[in-house]
């Protein structure tokens, strides 16, 4: 049974003769297949899939057929098995060419995450390194020192302030005078705070 090199359809006998055919390149009937591995297949099947050369153009092909029983007739559709892998091939691409796309993607997005780590490492490197300096120096003070925000909430305090009221640093960190102390001294520190921020000059507790 001879097919064009692409999807052709034919109708033939079990006698071993085409009754109807339609491909690209011709659709003459009456050619004789008798001796044609299809035919031997169709006639002890009633569906299947084969694969061999054609007689004519020794072209190899993919074949597909089903039977009419009630009429001795079956159906063949055949590709050229090089169609076939052309068309797998370009779906190989394309799903390769995607893949590729996919992994550039995440790739770009992998160095863009260990960018942004980095960068988060380095500024919390250099936040501690900043909090170390500000200890040493409040430190260094043989006086109580301590650093609030406009919040009233203490900051940093030093070692001579942690001595004189006895609370830690971590006791201290993030709370008020109105947490630590008496409600009269946090009454009158608060008022030492709002003098300092009206008038801009240090003020010294004793």
């Amino acid at each position: 049974l001879e097919f064009s090199r692409v999807l052709s359809r034919s109708l033939a006998g079990f006698d071993g003769f085409v009754r109807a055919r339609a491909s690209p390149m011709d659709n003459v009937p009456g050619q004789d297949i008798r001796g044609a591995p299809i035919l031997e297949s169709a006639r002890t099947l009633s569906s299947g899939n084969l694969r061999h050369k054609a007689v004519v153009d020794g072209v190899e092909r993919l074949y597909s057929f089903r039977t009419l029983e009630a009429h001795d007739l079956f159906i063949v559709v055949g590709r050229s098995r090089a169609d076939v892998l052309a068309a797998t091939h370009a779906h190989n691409a394309r799903t390769l060419l995607q893949a590729t796309v996919v992994s550039l993607v995440l790739i770009g997005l992998a160095g863009w995450i260990l960018r942004l780590l980095a960068n988060r490492q380095l500024a919390g490197v250099s936040l501690r390194a900043g909090q170390r300096q500000r200890e040493a120096l409040l430190d260094s003070i043989p006086d109580i020192a301590w650093l609030k925000d406009r919040d009233g909430r203490y900051i940093a305090v030093n070692r001579a302030f942690e001595q004189r009221f006895r609370f830690s640093q971590h006791d201290v960190i993030g709370k008020t005078d109105a947490d630590l102390f008496p409600p009269d001294m946090a009454r009158e520190f608060a008022a030492e705070d709002r003098s300092v921020m009206e008038s801009g000059q240090s003020m010294c507790r004793s």
